[in-house]
């Protein structure tokens, strides 16, 4: 499970080629860069020092590595922020040690309310 998110100054204009292009880039990191923990564990994942945190301090961009959080049943329940680049800057204002192996539910209550981001 993953998320790749681009952003524009400006909204682009529709490009199929474009849109592909984005498409095949996700497809990449999805297939390429893995965790240490197998899936639907409910441990936090680690990403120290994988090619997940090289990719993050490559980019010039902030940066928030998720992991996702699994309750006891199995089912996705959160998500953890495991990770951040030196980037980074907290929504509050916070240093990212404050949020870092944090759930995003908790550190950031806005993303579940609907229609608050």
């Amino acid at each position: 499970m993953g998320a790749l998110e681009v952003c524009w100054l400006e909204p682009p204009e529709r490009d199929a080629r474009l849109e592909r292009s984005l498409n095949a880039l996700a497809d990449l990191a999805a297939h390429t860069l893995t965790l240490d923990t197998p899936p639907r564990s409910t441990a936090p994942a680690t990403v120290a020092d994988t090619d997940v945190t090289r990719l993050a301090d490559s980019l010039p961009d902030p940066v928030m590595v998720l992991t996702p959080a699994f309750d006891a049943r199995g089912q996705l329940s959160d998500f953890t922020i495991a990770y951040t680049n030196d980037r980074f800057q907290d929504l509050a204002g916070r240093p990212a040690t404050c949020v870092e192996r944090r759930g995003l539910r908790q550190t950031y209550p806005a993303f579940i309310r609907p229609g608050a981001l």
